[in-house]
């Protein structure tokens, strides 16, 4: 009999075991890109969110990078998804060595791409999004062994400098980031509010 009731106490074990496993896998792919293993763009909100939040009540200060990367459209259309995919694990691989591990990357889609930098100001900000540039620029040029020209464009924006609201400073890093692609590309560009020169 008490062997029947350990076997089945082990067996209720297992099984929770199991549903609990089975819970954290289910929490990690609603929170994470699946090809990538970042995090996605509803858990990077989150982040975002919370550490805005963490800046307005402790005069905390940062950047928010919106990284897009160039030309990637024309990788997946010359050399299929395949290439794209083990080009997009690439970039990840090298902007995460680049981050320290208080920052937070995530995928937002398709090759968008966005950084929370703590604790740092403008000129950092620049120092990282140069290395960026020049990481992704390095590592866009071959992917399965065919040549790119895969490069990075990327929108600064500051925090509480240029917004200390989630949904504002994610429009400012944008808009940033587009300002970098009309001035032709592979470069960084900071929010300018229509208020500024």
């Amino acid at each position: 009999y008490l062997l029947d009731c350990f076997n089945a106490l082990g067996d209720h074990i297992g099984q929770f075991f199991k549903r609990k496993e089975f819970e954290e896998q289910l929490i990690h792919l609603a929170t994470h890109d699946a090809l990538t293993n970042l995090f996605n763009r509803r858990r990077f909100h989150e982040e975002l969110e919370s550490r805005l939040a963490y800046s307005r009540r402790y005069c905390a200060y940062g950047a928010l990078l919106f990284i897009d990367l160039d030309h990637f459209k024309q990788v997946n259309d010359a050399y299929g998804h395949q290439a794209g995919d083990e080009l997009l694990v690439n970039v990840t691989a090298v902007l995460k060595q680049r981050l320290r591990k208080t920052d937070i990357l995530a995928r937002l889609g398709g090759d968008e791409f966005a950084a929370l930098l703590c604790q740092v100001d403008g000129k950092q900000a620049e120092v990282i999004a140069k290395q960026m540039i020049e990481i992704i620029s390095q590592k866009g040029k071959f992917t399965q062994g065919h040549l790119t020209d895969v490069t990075a464009s990327i929108g600064i924006a500051l925090f509480p400098a240029h917004s200390n609201e989630a949904q504002s400073l994610l429009a400012c890093a944008d808009q940033a980031m587009y300002l970098a692609k009309e001035k032709g590309r592979n470069c960084f560009c900071f929010y300018q509010s229509s208020t500024q020169n």
